[in-house]
């Protein structure tokens, strides 16, 4: 879904990207809005090159790591030694970006 069309009243925990100019860009528009609480929001980018091969296994890394993120108890406090084991696993590098909204 394209982040710019988005109601920005949805809430929501996780937001994954694919490309490191567009994780930039969530990661400003995210730090820039008025904030009523403290929500975290996980900003994780899987950086895919525009190719159909590429992104037929970034889409099963996606559904992979998602997941996993679901299955966690404690999201904010496991969220990043799953995004690393993913990572090693995988051997895809990762973005990732904690901000409270």
């Amino acid at each position: 879904e394209r982040w710019q069309d988005l109601d920005r009243n949805v809430a929501f925990d996780v937001v994954l990207t694919y490309e490191e100019r567009v994780f930039d860009s969530v990661l400003q528009e995210l730090q820039g809005r008025d904030t009523d609480g403290f929500q975290a929001v996980h900003v994780i980018n899987l950086e895919t090159r525009d190719n159909h091969d590429e992104a037929v296994v970034s889409a099963g890394h996606s559904c992979e790591l998602c997941k996993e993120l679901s299955e966690l108890a404690d999201l904010e406090g496991d969220v990043l030694s799953t995004a690393e084991a993913f990572e090693a696993r995988t051997r895809r590098e990762i973005l990732y970006s904690l901000v409270y909204l």
